[in-house]
């Protein structure tokens, strides 16, 4: 279980409780909000993973276009429900 800190079509940081190599691969399943009963899978490579502050930063590996307009839409939906600050 992990919360997710930043996202966009190329990348994703997400909050762990611990530390992956540089360039492992990683698999993770994640179930947006504007759509809790569908689950995504999506395939990367962590770019950096930081012990202190537990945050992990990876890079989409082989994404569809499927899997680009379902990030598109969630950051669309957490926008427009006001969660994006501003």
């Amino acid at each position: 279980m992990t919360a997710i800190k930043d996202l966009n079509e190329t990348g994703i940081c997400i909050t762990t409780n611990i530390c992956f190599a540089a360039g492992e691969a990683i698999y993770l399943r994640i179930q947006f909000p504007s759509k809790p009963f569908q689950w995504l899978e999506f395939k990367g490579r962590v770019i950096e993973s930081k012990a202190g502050g537990l945050l992990t930063r990876v890079e989409f590996t082989d994404l569809s276009e499927y899997h680009k307009a379902s990030i598109q839409e969630y950051i669309k939906w957490f926008l427009s429900a006001g969660k994006g600050g501003g």
